[in-house]
């Protein structure tokens, strides 16, 4: 049982890292190159405590739910700043 452990843990690293390093490609979508540094790095963390979450859970829907109440907020937040 500890192997499959450590397989979730490193899968979940490495799926974090993809995650983060494709968010890295908004700077060439017009995004600032630091704030899609920022952003990469969010995606990292974010994407690791979603697989952290899940690990402990075995919640594959909570864990979706999170990620989509996050990406909600982050719209709204930007819909109300452009407003501003």
């Amino acid at each position: 049982m500890g192997g499959q452990s450590s397989g979730c843990a490193g899968g979940t690293f490495v799926a974090s890292v993809v995650f983060g390093a494709v968010h890295l490609g908004n700077a060439f979508l017009g995004q600032s190159a630091s704030s899609a540094d920022g952003e990469a790095v969010f995606a990292l963390a974010f994407a690791f405590a979603l697989g952290w979450y899940y690990e402990r859970t075995q919640d594959l829907a909570g864990a979706a739910w999170i990620h989509n109440a996050t990406d909600g907020l982050g719209t709204l937040a930007a819909f109300v700043m452009s407003v501003l």
